[in-house]
């Protein structure tokens, strides 16, 4: 977690989304590393891939930030 926050403050999405993927290679589930991708993706331009993770992470553990964020980008959809 520490080594994908370092690399996001440095503006290194791609290294932080490597560190983000090898923590889900172990635990294919885990909602804040789902959280932390669809957050990266979204940051990286990967739209459709973040709405897709962050809607896969609700129906694990929900949470009232990524519901709001989901509206928000479904409305930009529209």
């Amino acid at each position: 977690r520490t080594r994908m926050q370092e690399a996001i403050k440095t503006g290194n999405y791609d290294v932080a989304l490597e560190w983000c993927e090898t923590v889900l290679q172990r635990y294919k589930l885990h909602p804040e590393f789902l959280r932390a991708k669809a957050s990266l993706l979204l940051m990286m331009g990967e739209r459709d891939k973040a709405i897709e993770i962050y809607e896969q992470v609700e129906s694990i553990e929900s949470d009232p930030a990524v519901r709001k964020k989901l509206e928000e980008l479904h409305k930009q959809q529209q």
